[in-house]
């Protein structure tokens, strides 16, 4: 099967089903945002890897999602939140064994 066909059938499924879950809203629909978050934060990584930074990939993603779903269900207390996890990667910052790696910690935070 060609690469056109292939996409084509991924959007005759994937769009109607994107846009379900965004008639949905609620909890489905913070999934769907989560899912494409982690996806996008994979590729922004990846990408910056191999510019030769070195993020906290495993535990930025794993915040990222985080924050979505804490977004979804206490949005009034995101700003302590997001206090508490710049102070958590400077904190992950000093320690690591990884030269230069408080000049990697925006690329992380990004």
């Amino acid at each position: 099967m060609s690469n056109f066909a292939t996409r084509m059938i991924i959007n005759a499924i994937g769009i109607p089903a994107i846009l379900f879950l965004i008639h949905l809203g609620g909890l489905p629909f913070v999934i769907l945002i989560a899912i494409i978050a982690v996806i996008g934060q994979i590729e922004f990584y990846s990408l910056v890897k191999r510019k030769g930074s070195d993020p906290i990939f495993i535990t930025a993603t794993i915040i990222g999602v985080i924050w979505i779903i804490a977004s979804f269900y206490m949005s009034e207390n995101l700003f302590c939140l997001l206090i508490l996890i710049a102070i958590m990667f400077l904190i992950i910052g000093l320690f690591r064994n990884v030269s230069g790696s408080i000049a990697f910690i925006p690329t992380t935070i990004i």
